[in-house]
C-alpha cells in the first residue's frame, strides 16, 4: 500500500497569477480534479469527472498537443478554454494528465476590446487632426494659389480689369508671389492704357494728315490707308485691307 502525496501541485497551482474570472484546473486521465485554483468553476464542471461534460476536458485527453476552444455552461456563459496535455512531454510520458485554463469570454478579450476600442479612438483624433491640418493648408495655401492661378488666366485674356486685385497681407512665399504678381498687374493694365492711347493718337495723326497714307506689313499685305488714299486711289479701307 503506498499513498502518494499530491499537495506539491495545488501549492505550485497557487502560484499562477491568474486573469479576472480564471481557474486553473489539473485534471487526471479520467477527468477528474487533482488540484485547482482560481475562481469557482463553472456549473458545466460540477461532478467526479469532467468528461463529456466540458468539451475542452475531452478534446485535451484526446491530444498530446496544446490547443484551446470556446465553450458554453448550462446558463450560456462563454468560456475561454486553453488545455494542455502532459502525456506527450518527455519527461511526463505515460502521465495521462492535463492542465486546463478557463476565463470568462468576457474578460479574457476584455483587454482585445479596450486595444481595439483605444486604436479606433485614436484614429478618429488622427483623422480629425488630419482634417484640421487639411482646412488650414487650404485655407492658408490651397485657396491663395487658386486665386493666383484665376488671376493668371484672366491676364492672359487681357482682362486686367477683373485681375487686379488687393494682395494679402503674409510674410511668407505665398504673399510675397501675390504682392509681386499684382504689381505686375498693375504694371501690365498702364503699359495697355499707354499702349492704347499711343496707338489712337497714330490714327488719328495718319487719319488727319492730308497725304495718302498705307501701311503694309512685311510681305506687302494692306494693314490700313487713311481718308485721303480713299480718296486718291478710289478704294474704301474695308476693300484694301488684307489685300497685297
Amino acid at each position: 500500500a503506498g499513498v502518494v502525496d499530491l499537495s506539491f501541485v495545488q501549492a505550485r497551482l497557487s502560484e499562477a497569477r491568474l486573469g479576472a474570472g480564471a481557474i486553473l484546473l489539473v485534471l487526471d486521465g479520467n477527468g477528474r480534479v487533482v488540484a485547482r485554483s482560481g475562481a469557482e468553476p463553472p456549473p458545466l464542471e460540477q461532478g467526479l469527472s469532467l468528461r463529456q461534460a466540458n468539451p475542452a476536458v475531452d478534446r485535451m485527453l484526446a491530444s498530446h498537443r496544446e490547443g484551446h476552444l470556446m465553450v458554453a455552461d448550462a446558463r450560456g456563459k462563454e468560456w475561454v478554454a486553453v488545455y494542455r496535455n502532459i502525456a506527450g512531454m518527455s519527461e511526463f510520458r505515460g502521465v495521462r494528465w492535463g492542465v486546463l485554463l478557463m476565463q470568462p469570454a468576457a474578460d479574457a478579450f476584455a483587454l482585445a476590446r479596450k486595444t481595439t476600442r483605444d486604436t479606433l479612438l485614436v484614429a478618429a483624433v488622427v483623422l480629425l487632426v488630419a482634417l484640421g491640418v487639411g482646412a488650414y493648408l487650404a485655407r492658408r495655401i490651397t485657396r491663395p494659389l487658386a486665386r493666383l492661378v484665376h488671376q493668371t488666366e484672366l491676364v492672359a485674356d487681357e482682362n486686367f480689369d477683373e485681375a487686379a486685385f488687393d494682395p494679402p497681407r503674409r510674410s511668407d512665399e505665398i504673399g510675397v508671389l501675390a504682392r509681386s504678381f499684382s504689381r505686375m498687374v498693375q504694371r501690365l493694365a498702364r503699359g495697355r492704357a499707354d499702349l492704347y492711347a499711343l496707338t489712337e493718337l497714330r490714327e488719328n495723326l495718319v487719319r488727319s494728315i492730308p497725304v495718302g497714307v498705307i501701311a503694309v506689313d512685311r510681305d506687302a499685305v494692306i494693314q490700313s490707308i487713311n481718308r485721303a488714299q480713299e480718296q486718291l486711289s478710289q478704294v474704301s479701307a474695308a476693300d484694301a485691307v488684307g489685300r497685297p
